[in-house]
């Protein structure tokens, strides 16, 4: 059972909403005060992203393919790879703009400097 609420704005009390003389005044006036705490709340902290999860996802995906799946299961799997490589490439380029090296980049993803740098570095165009 809730506890019974007090309404900031006339003071009344009880399990219900609030039914004050000028309902539509009021709600207006409890949407500011509740946009006005909440202004002032400090942020949620941000959770690391977790590759793992990811990882975890994709290989019960596989192995539920290769009980029960489809063709067409397999092709959207494969689809992943797309927006993964995707994500890397935006990934690679925000770290660069940022002035990371391609040395840490190419161990980061277990490959050479020049590998990275190969795959990731943006293509010049042609004059």
């Amino acid at each position: 059972m809730s506890a019974p609420v007090e309404c900031p704005v006339c003071g009344a009390s009880g399990n219900a909403q609030c039914s004050s003389r000028n309902g539509r005044d009021h709600k207006a006036r409890w949407r500011a005060e509740e946009a006005a705490r909440a202004a002032t709340r400090p942020a949620p902290e941000r959770r690391p992203w977790n590759g793992q999860a990811v990882g975890r996802v994709v290989a019960a995906e596989g192995r539920r393919i290769a009980r029960s799946g489809t063709e067409h299961d397999l092709a959207e799997l494969a689809s992943v790879r797309a927006i993964l490589e995707d994500a890397m490439r935006v990934a690679v380029t925000g770290l660069i703009e940022r002035e990371a090296g391609w040395a840490g980049i190419g161990e980061a993803l277990g490959v050479t400097k020049s590998a990275a740098f190969q795959r990731y570095a943006p293509k010049k165009q042609a004059v």
